[in-house]
């Protein structure tokens, strides 16, 4: 099944984001659509999706990431940096094993804590410059992942801080709750700037 209106991501976008995005934009049931992405036990904290094979499977014909697996784990997450200072050998062979969705725990798989991505104050990091950029060009707000580091405090083209979206009452631990809050963090960051 192809998945029609899939909005394509903008450079630099986190794959959390576009996802919200849809989210906030479709009227079918999300529980259904997350299901459909096999991200229903995916946090949009995570490193990388359990299977992104599956997920770029389903989006429409002529979408950049249709089949392309690779092009949104290097492009759209934190992997890449996660395996920067890797000996290279282990670096392919990681993302290899992650975006194949043989990795039973992605996390493991890199050798992190998944306690540093469960941090739900913190769902959302944005420069509010960026924010009016976004808003002003495209005509909605984009989370980069650039800015998503726990250690990146401020914007590298903007030299401001960033802003965190907290959410402490607004997330929960089930995935139904949590996907729905990055996309009202996008559109309250829209409401704000």
């Amino acid at each position: 099944m192809n998945l029609p209106g899939f909005p394509v991501a903008q450079h630099g976008e986190t794959l959390a984001s576009v996802i919200a995005r849809h989210l906030e934009r479709s009227a079918g049931g999300r529980l259904r659509l997350l299901e459909l992405f096999g991200l229903y036990f995916a946090s949009p904290r995570s490193v990388i999706p359990p299977d992104l094979r599956r997920f770029s499977s389903i989006l429409p014909p002529g979408h950049p990431w249709e089949g392309a697996p690779e092009v949104i784990a290097n492009g759209h997450t934190l992997l890449p940096l996660l395996l920067h200072f890797a000996h290279p050998e282990r670096a392919s062979a990681v993302l290899r094993t992650v975006i194949s969705g043989n990795s039973g725990n992605p996390s493991a798989s890199l050798g992190i804590s998944v306690t540093v991505f469960r941090d739900f104050r913190h769902m959302a990091r944005f420069c509010p410059d960026c924010i009016a950029h976004d808003l002003k060009t495209y005509g909605f707000p984009v989370l980069y992942r650039q800015h998503q580091p726990l250690f990146v405090t401020m914007c590298a083209a903007h030299a401001r801080p960033l802003c965190s979206n907290c959410l402490c009452g607004q997330g929960s631990r089930q995935a139904v709750g949590r996907w729905p809050a990055v996309a009202g963090a996008v559109s309250r960051a829209r409401l704000k700037y």
